[in-house]
């Protein structure tokens, strides 16, 4: 069985995509790898970021899907299926981290609109794991919190400075179910019996 890392591609993929689209607006900021991370705000230094800007895609919730919980097995072949796939809302923080809050207010700015023209992520957005996992398009919602719950949220990242940030749920999220059934198909054999006429 090929082994899928659906989260972390998916991960991965929101990465490629933004350091793709934020280099061209900002070539000095988001010059290599290291500008996007996967850290929580709780383990990034604000004061430490003196140069270049950098970008926190921090996954801070994960729920399944209620809507796909119920969907019935899949065939594989004459006598076998398989479970529905497990299938996965997953919930990101997108948080700019410059000198200049001028420049983290920008950086936010170009974040929505590269989700705005992206609103479903298919095709060579997603990297060949996902597509080849069954993940061939995600939608992208804007994700609000209302003011009690931003610094619910905040106050979770012990002295840590607010930073302005946006909230996206990517849905849905495929993850291949390991569990197959079994089954002897019954084959019926129909006779039908027409009297002859005389």
């Amino acid at each position: 069985m090929v082994e899928y890392n659906v989260i972390r591609d998916l991960s991965n993929s929101l990465k490629e995509l933004l350091m793709d689209r934020l280099h061209k607006y900002f070539p000095d900021e988001f010059n290599d790898d290291t500008a996007i991370t996967f850290d929580s705000p709780a383990d990034i230094d604000s004061n430490s970021i003196t140069g270049t800007a950098k970008l926190s895609i921090f996954l801070y919730n994960i729920v399944e899907n209620s809507h796909f919980r119920n969907n019935g097995p899949i065939p594989d072949g004459a006598n076998k299926f398989i479970r529905s796939p497990l299938t996965l809302d997953l919930f990101y923080l997108f948080i700019p981290y410059a000198p200049k809050r001028e420049t983290e207010m920008m950086i936010l700015e170009k974040i929505m609109l590269i989700f705005y023209d992206h609103a479903v992520l298919k095709g060579e957005v997603l990297n060949n794991q996902l597509l080849k996992s069954g993940n061939e398009e995600i939608r992208v919602n804007s994700h609000s919190f209302s003011f009690e719950e931003v610094n619910k949220l905040w106050e979770r990242f012990l002295n840590k400075p607010f930073k302005l940030s946006v909230s996206y749920q990517f849905t849905p999220i495929k993850i291949a179910s390991e569990r197959e059934e079994m089954i002897n198909r019954v084959a019926e054999r129909v006779i039908n019996i027409h009297p002859m006429e005389d």
